[in-house]
């Protein structure tokens, strides 16, 4: 039942967004979204051959948001943030909410400007606007599609140019949602390397980059400004503006923009900890059983250090003055085929006064486990991820030997 409701909502999100479509391309040149970014299933500009971004005049872009109800009953709700300016508190000029109801000679549709949300619809408490039943009376209906059109068409024409800026450097500054897992898969593999670890390094340059961004965003508009203004006063104007920005600061040099502390925006390192990555994968790849014998391995290894890891809770020993916590070693071991590279008798011990033998083939990895003060097992995953990592690089040296594979650099990082 669940799933026929989840197919049925993805269907009518179709729906509404086909009819949205065809009805803009009649006018419009448009951009659909794939993602809803800022609100917009639709990103559209007045389809004049004249008119090219490049213009000195800001383009006279909309954005279209497209809903589909299944009745008057169907509830919607539009984050405040896409249809009103957070710095002015007023409306965007050039958003418009589509909603499209009924099929076949029962379809209806209903347009609401920013303006009238704004001035008709209740706000919730988490800051959205509500399109209930109030957006489905004959004030809104909008069934004729010239009508319709020429109502998106005037809005956009008649705006300002200062307004059409704002909303331009609106639709334009994007949020980056930042996670260490946002790699291709290819780059999440454990692949040994004596250089870097890529997914930790890339993560920290991003949010380095992001940091920097986030620093400047209150000057976004001025920088934008600032390139596009062609007279020379009016721009200094501008570069005064942006030279208040808290992220500029001034030396003997002139002034500069601060990047918040040094950051690595990578080099010869990470380069030569891709090429090693590359070539490594690339070699795993190329030989199927060994591939296939990895990825069970690592397969194997989470399940069975996983399993153990929930087990685990915070260990303490009594010390002068109170508890310390300490950490349990944990020790992974397992033999590898020489005939297949199979591997067997996988044991994981923790906290064990048991050796375990030397043999050809054999690894052996011993690693501490933190459990923090506080209960929390972060560093603890952060540990048991090394421990399965070492081991998949003990293994890779075995299974290829002629890599000549040394030191390897570790995760640090926790992925999400």
């Amino acid at each position: 039942m669940e799933k026929d409701k989840i197919t049925k909502t993805a269907e009518n999100a179709s729906l509404g967004e086909y009819r949205c479509s065809a009805l803009l391309a009649e006018r419009f040149w448009v951009l659909s979204r794939n993602v809803d970014l800022d609100g917009a299933d639709f990103l559209i500009q007045l389809s004049d051959p004249g008119i090219r971004f490049t213009d000195p005049l800001p383009p006279r872009l909309g954005i279209v948001q497209s809903k589909f109800s299944q009745d008057k009953n169907t509830v919607h709700y539009i984050p405040s943030k896409y249809v009103v300016d957070g710095k002015t508190n007023e409306p965007y000029e050039g958003y418009f909410l589509l909603v499209h109801t009924g099929r076949g000679s029962d379809r209806k549709r209903y347009l609401l400007t920013s303006e009238q949300m704004v001035s008709k619809l209740k706000i919730t408490k988490d800051d959205s606007f509500c399109v209930g039943a109030f957006a489905y009376s004959v004030e809104f209906e909008s069934n004729d599609d010239e009508k319709t059109l020429d109502v998106i068409e005037k809005v956009l024409r008649n705006r300002s140019d200062e307004d059409a800026k704002r909303f331009l450097h609106a639709v334009n500054i994007p949020e980056y949602p930042l996670k260490r897992a946002n790699v291709e898969s290819k780059w999440l593999a454990p692949i040994p390397n004596e250089h870097l670890f890529i997914p930790d390094e890339i993560y920290k340059i991003k949010h380095g980059l992001k940091m920097v961004l986030d620093s400047m965003a209150a000057s976004f508009e001025d920088i934008g400004d600032a390139l596009m203004e062609r007279d020379v006063e009016e721009c200094m104007k501008l570069l005064e503006k942006i030279k208040d920005d808290s992220s500029v600061v001034e030396d003997v040099n002139g002034f500069m923009f601060d990047k918040i502390g040094p950051f690595n925006l990578g080099g010869a390192l990470l380069c030569k900890a891709i090429e090693i990555h590359k070539k490594r994968y690339e070699l795993l790849l190329s030989d199927k059983e060994k591939s296939q014998c990895y990825i069970e391995l690592q397969e194997k290894l989470e399940g069975i250090c996983w399993r153990e890891f929930e087990k685990l809770s915070p260990k303490t020993k009594s010390v002068p003055g109170g508890l310390k916590y300490v950490p349990y070693t944990c020790t992974l071991s397992f033999d590898v085929s020489e005939k297949n590279c199979s591997t067997g008798n996988i044991i994981l011990s923790i906290d064990s006064n048991k050796t375990i033998p030397e043999k050809k083939n054999r690894v052996v990895i011993t690693r501490e486990i933190f459990t923090s003060s506080d209960g929390s097992k972060l560093e603890a995953v952060r540990d048991m991820h090394q421990a399965m990592h070492l081991a998949l690089a003990e293994y890779f040296k075995i299974i290829f030997p002629a890599e000549k594979i040394g030191d390897v650099k570790l995760p640090m990082l926790l992925m999400e």
